[in-house]
């Protein structure tokens, strides 16, 4: 892994210059008053240019590393801030750290491809050896900057005896403490690359191979279980796919570290090989199963920005999988197919990470088309806050097609809880009560009243609660072509309430019914409660048919048989159990 420079003080200055000037430029972009787009393309900017310049320097000349790390970090910005115009300035914020990583993960990856095809090396082993000089390196720089400031830190202390408070005064002084940090990184990476004798990964990668066969017995305990358990109780939810290709991105860390840059410096054990081979070979199950669970989501869910995005780094993974599979189940030379496989895997990545940034691939969009697509005939069910406040233009302009409609009361209670709010959560409060109270007319004209002939007074439904008014519409809606779901019995129950300000609220729900007692206070429906089963003495199940009773007659009035304990001049029944 030996670089271009042997030695000596020129790199050390050149390097701790570098980090300081990175350091101040970081702090200045982030204390100035800038327009979000500016403020978010000059940050990346700078800290891609910085990144990939004091990492190159070493294994490239600075004479190479400057116009190429100038290259890399250029594009990797332009694209930053291409992608940045599907929002509006002021709408930025919340989206510009997830465009900075993906454009942050396409800049790392083309680092070590670029510097290997630069060094007229553009093999594997260069590209390996130059990504292990750059980790190293920097996790050395890291470490050197943790222990300049716990040294600081210390010296703080020990001169705060005598009432001199070092750290404040620095502090104190802007920019000064990026600075440093830069600076002392700068140099800890110069004298790292000085050191690469001594401090090669070889030790890191052997400590590191100990973990696959550990990491082969849960993948395969996993497996098993879910076989045992079934599919279900692991799939429908976006964390698990999260999960899933977290550990399949440990395990592909893992081979790399098996595998190292060719046969010789690979794994020699024939049992490690064995263990190492499993693993490959259970990496197109692990990354199968994500994608599945990613598709999952979105057949229930629709798109959303966060799926798109998973379903690309599924479809990585996916890749990464079958290649690696593939590999492994043909015999003879199985660890030089995958090395050969890795820098146009890694190239497949770089691309994904562009597409993203570009129109191609655009998540906002995607998402917004879809969910307009998907619920265009039920707009209660549309993310709403997401579309007016996350998804960027994309998103509003499907906003603007929905505020032109204006012929749905549920979506117009809807949108006017959503310009009313402040926040999400406000406007999820406000939105469930504008929803409830937009279903009252609805309610008023669909859910019939027993006995024939009966009336509602008009404020009736004026009492239920949000979710009450919201599980009775869906109750209603699930009935027949030829009956709703759903009815109101008046009849009288309780002793000392008239006939017709009492009675009951049934309604289907999942594979039974819901029965709730009521009585009708100045109007409205109050004091609603279950039933009990005078058999048993416990909360009734009610069968889905005891609507279509109560609905077509099939259903009398009669005293329950309870008895009463008399206290006085009051009586008490058993409850539920």
């Amino acid at each position: 892994m030996a670089g271009d420079y042997p030695g000596g003080r020129a790199p050390r200055v050149l390097m701790a210059a570098l980090g300081a000037v990175a350091g101040w430029a970081l702090w200045w972009l982030d204390a100035a008053d800038l327009a979000p787009r500016l403020h978010l393309g000059g940050f990346f900017g700078v800290a891609a240019l910085a990144g990939t310049l004091l990492a190159l320097i070493g294994p490239l000349r600075i004479a190479v590393a400057l116009p190429a790390a100038a290259g890399i970090a250029g594009v990797a910005t332009a694209l930053l801030i291409w992608a940045s115009f599907r929002f509006d300035g002021p709408g930025l914020g919340d989206a510009a750290g997830a465009l900075a990583g993906i454009a942050g993960i396409g800049t790392a990856l083309a680092t070590p491809l670029a510097a290997g095809r630069l060094r007229g090396q553009p093999g594997y082993a260069t590209a390996f050896d130059i990504t292990w000089d750059i980790l190293v390196r920097g996790a050395a720089g890291g470490v050197f900057i943790g222990a300049f400031w716990a040294t600081l830190a210390a010296s703080d202390a020990l001169l705060g005896l005598v009432g001199i408070d070092l750290i404040d005064r620095i502090l104190a002084l802007d920019g000064l403490a990026m600075t440093l940090s830069g600076a002392v990184g700068g140099l800890g990476l110069a004298v790292a690359h000085e050191m690469q004798a001594q401090i090669a990964p070889h030790l890191i990668l052997r400590l590191l191979r100990l973990l696959v066969p550990p990491v082969l017995l849960v993948v395969v305990v996993f497996l098993i279980a879910l076989a045992v358990r079934g599919l279900g109780a692991v799939f429908g939810d976006l964390s698990a796919a999260v999960t899933l290709m977290a550990m399949a991105g440990l395990c592909l860390f893992l081979i790399a570290c098996a595998l190292d840059r060719d046969d010789a410096a690979a794994v020699q054990v024939p049992a490690m090989r064995l263990a190492v081979r499993g693993l490959v070979l259970m990496l197109p199950v692990m990354t199968g199963l994500a994608a599945w669970a990613v598709a999952l989501r979105v057949a229930q869910y629709g798109w959303s920005p966060a799926r798109v995005i998973a379903a690309v780094l599924a479809a990585l993974m996916l890749g990464y999988g079958l290649a690696y599979g593939i590999a492994a189940l043909r015999r003879g030379g199985w660890m030089a197919r995958i090395r050969r496989a890795n820098p146009r895997l890694a190239l497949a990545a770089v691309a994904a990470a562009v597409l993203l940034l570009t129109p191609v691939v655009n998540p906002q969009a995607i998402a917004a088309r879809d969910q307009l697509a998907r619920h265009a005939d039920s707009p209660g069910r549309l993310p709403l806050w997401e579309l007016q406040h996350e998804w960027g233009r994309a998103g509003q302009a499907v906003m603007g097609r929905l505020r032109a409609r204006g012929d749905d009361p549920v979506l117009l209670a809807r949108l006017a809880a959503l310009d009313a709010a402040q926040t999400r959560f406000g406007f999820e409060n406000a939105e469930e009560r504008a929803v409830a109270t937009g279903l009252i007319p609805r309610l008023r004209a669909t859910v019939p009243v027993r006995p024939e002939g009966a009336v509602l007074p008009l404020r009736a439904f004026e009492g239920l609660a949000p979710y009450q008014l919201t599980e009775l519409a869906e109750g209603c809606e699930a009935g027949r072509a030829d009956a709703p779901g759903c009815v109101i019995l008046l009849a009288r129950f309780l002793p000392g309430v008239a006939d017709d300000a009492q009675g009951v609220l049934a309604y289907r729900q999942g594979g039974g019914a819901v029965l709730r007692h009521f009585v009708l206070r100045d109007g409205q429906m109050a004091a609603l409660g279950g039933w009990t089963d005078t058999a048993s003495g416990s909360w009734a199940e009610i069968p889905a048919s005891a609507v279509d009773d109560i609905l077509n007659g099939r259903h009398r009035i009669a005293a329950s048989g309870v008895n009463a304990l008399v206290l006085g001049e009051r009586r008490f029944v058993p409850g539920p159990k």
